[in-house]
Order: structure tokens, then sequence, then C-alpha cells
């Protein structure tokens, strides 16, 4: 079955208040306008036991609702995908307890249990709601589902429930999402959720905050990061899971680093040399007059009474001549 470009208003049953396939084909609903639909019973706008896919794109779907679950889908042993592309759906519901305290309302927008996967692409899900999950509710589904660029915001409790039905996320890299379990409040992918800050993630389909594990030993790893940055010449990073450049570790006087991305304490200045602040580049010649004795020297020394040293760079001074 295929609805393309109609505007749907104030449909009404008990099961599927727009289409009620039991053991039936897909149900393609294309380019159309569905407003104020409902069920008493299941699936507010599309009602589907062992049938076919079921497929939304590019529609607009607003107030619909289902006494039961599937405040716009509901998909049950279906042998094909549920898959939302294109559209914005908003204000649905699935909320009207059976009893006090009943969580059988499930899905402000898809129910779908026993059946293939989910796909959603380029939508919009605003201010939906259910009393248990207020927009997606998947149960024991048989493939991996799959969202992209999907907005899901203003929606009360539990966004999306999943059990036993992971989901691959589309996120951008050094962000993460949840693949299974309840998943709370506002969603944007390929936003989705920031690595915490002293771990990296640089691939796709994380589902930790920890996502591809600790900044390397020399780095540091603001929240979000794909790449890990390297501490700047003059620091060092002994350990992983530094957090910010501010963690970076300075040269201490009287030594020296070079390179960017150091995991190890800086380098002595050797003897003729000298560094006298903290997170030197690069270790200094000492001055004529003076001299650098040791490695990790800070400060030059002048030359004694009756010593002297033309040149620069030199770890020690010569004894003026007799008589001069």
């Amino acid at each position: 079955l295929t609805l393309r470009g109609l505007t749907l208003v104030n449909g009404w049953a008990s099961g599927g208040g727009v289409v009620y396939a039991n053991q039936a084909g897909d149900v393609e609903i294309i380019d159309s306008t569905i407003t104020d639909c409902r069920a008493t019973g299941h699936g507010g706008v599309v009602y589907a036991y062992d049938s076919g896919a079921v497929s939304i794109s590019s529609s607009t779907v607003t107030d619909c609702s289902a006494d039961n679950s599937g405040g716009v889908v509901y998909a049950y042993s279906a042998r094909g995908a549920v898959s939302i592309i294109g559209s914005t759906v908003r204000d649905c519901s699935a909320v009207t307890p059976l009893s006090p305290g009943d969580r059988r309302n499930k899905g402000g927008v898809v129910y779908a249990s026993s059946s293939e996967s989910l796909s959603v692409a380029r939508v919009n899900f605003i201010d939906n709601s259910g009393a248990a999950a207020s927009v997606l509710y998947l149960n024991d589904l048989r493939q991996r589902s799959w969202i992209s660029d999907a907005s899901i915001i203003a929606n009360n409790g539990i966004t999306i429930q999943s059990l036993n039905s992971p989901i691959d996320w589309d996120c951008n890299l050094g962000r993460w999402m949840p693949s299974e379990g309840a998943i709370f409040g506002n969603i944007s992918a390929p936003e989705c959720n920031l690595c915490s800050a002293g771990y990296y993630g640089n691939a796709s389909g994380l589902t930790e905050a920890s996502c591809d594990g600790p900044c390397d030993r020399g780095y540091f790893c603001p929240a979000g990061t794909a790449d890990p940055l390297p501490c700047a010449p003059g620091f060092y990073m002994p350990v992983t899971g530094a957090a910010s450049a501010e963690s970076c570790l300075p040269c201490s006087p009287g030594t020296s680093q070079s390179t960017a991305g150091a995991d190890r304490p800086c380098d002595a200045c050797p003897p003729g040399t000298f560094a006298d602040q903290l997170n030197a580049t690069g270790c200094t010649d000492c001055p004529a007059g003076s001299f650098c004795p040791n490695a990790g020297t800070v400060q030059p020394f002048d030359c004694a009474a009756g010593e002297y040293q033309n040149l620069t760079g030199q770890a020690a001074c010569t004894r003026c001549p007799a008589g001069e």
C-alpha cells in the first residue's frame, strides 16, 4: 500500500488511525501531511502486525496518538524495517495509562517489537511523549537499527528505550551515543555526546564516554577530541589521560624540550649552556665572562678574580697568565 501526496486529518480507529495492516505487505506514506489521527489501541497512524516494511518519508505528522503504544507507528513481528526519512514528527503521543502507574504506553512515535529494524534519517522529532519512551521504543529487533541526521528535542522522560535492539548512530568523530538501554533528554546526530575530557574518539560507532580510550602520553584531549593534541615544545606529559593544555608539565629551569608531544621529562642543558626560565624550548650559551660548569645549569657563574673567558658557551674559565 502506498499513500502519496495526501492530507490526512482526523483518522480514527481501534488500531491504526490511518492504516491497519494485519499479515499484509509493505506500507508507504510519502509526501503527505497527517494531523490529529488516533488509535484507541495501538498505532496512531499505522498498525502493522506480521506485515512488511513500514515507511514514512518526506512527510509531516502532527498531533497523532495511540491510547496504548506507538503514537505514530506500531510494528509487531514485522517482516521489514520501519523507516522514517526526511520528515517532521511533532506533538505525537502514547500516554493514556490503562490504570494508575501503567507502563504499557510505549513509544510516543514508534513502537517496534520482534521486527526487522529501524532506520531514521533527516528527521525532526519535537514535543512527543510516551509513558515509556517518548519517541522510540525498540524491543528484540532482528537487525541493528540506524539513526543519522536526526534532531530529537523537547520530548519528555525517556526519549529512546532500546531493549536487545542495538542502534548504530552516525556521529561525528570525537562523539558517542549509547547503543542500547534508556536514553534521556535532547539528542542531535551527528553531534551526539562529546567524548569525555582526557579521552579521544577517532572512529565511528563509539558507545561509551571513554570513546577510543585515554589520551596518549605527550598529548592532551579536551572534551570532544578526535585527534589528540600534542603538548607544546617546552612542555611534556608523562601519563595518559591529560584533559587540557594546562595539564602539560613545563620544563623546569635548567632543562629544555624543543619538540611537541614529549612524554618524558625535559633534557638537561649540557655544560656550557643554561636555561633560567620555565618551559624553555632550547638552552642558551653561557655569555663571555661567565661559565656553566654542569648539566642543568640555571644561571651562568661569573669567572672568579684571576680568571677570564672571552668565548661563549663554555663550561669553565681560564686562569689569567702570570703577571696579568
